[in-house]
């Protein structure tokens, strides 16, 4: 019986192994948002009006898809619990990477070869404006905003790595 739990014990800590070593050599990029611009309804004007958004150097981990089995990358903001959008598909040839949202109200674009992306977020904003089927008013909504930066691929780990 001993002898029957270090077997299961042993396999179970390679199976462990063998799925941190895999997902540690699937491509993962760090992207670090410069800067973002958009629009919000300002109470004073009474109207739109363009302006800068805080990006406080927001971070998003672009990664192989792992809650999402039939989508090939998933895009997670650096803090979040939540996968902020999701990949149908893989890079192109150009090297674009293309995601959004469930709702159709962020996306996410990408492109490996020159390391820029660029989101855009319309969450509660200009277009969301229906304020007898949503009660969402001008007053109400969130603003839009687009953001840009920089992705750099991250340091595979491998084993030695687990364990420094």
């Amino acid at each position: 019986m001993h002898l029957k739990i270090k077997n299961i014990m042993k396999i179970s800590f390679l199976m462990f192994l063998l799925i941190i070593i895999s997902s540690a050599h699937a491509e993962e990029y760090l992207c670090v948002a410069d800067m973002s611009v958009g629009f919000k309804f300002k109470y004073e004007t009474k109207s739109w009006e363009k302006t800068d958004f805080e990006v406080n150097k927001s971070k998003y981990l672009v990664r192989k898809s792992k809650l999402f089995p039939k989508y090939a990358y998933e895009v997670e903001k650096v803090g979040d619990v939540l996968t902020q959008v999701s990949c149908k598909n893989d890079f192109n040839e150009y090297g674009y990477l293309i995601c959004d949202d469930f709702w159709g109200v962020i996306e996410f674009r990408f492109n490996k070869n020159n390391g820029r992306f660029m989101l855009i977020d319309t969450f509660m904003g200009y277009t969301s404006v229906l304020p007898s089927i949503n009660g969402i008013t001008d007053e109400k909504s969130s603003g839009q905003y687009m953001e840009i930066g920089k992705c750099t691929i991250k340091k595979e780990i491998g084993i030695k790595g687990l364990f420094d």
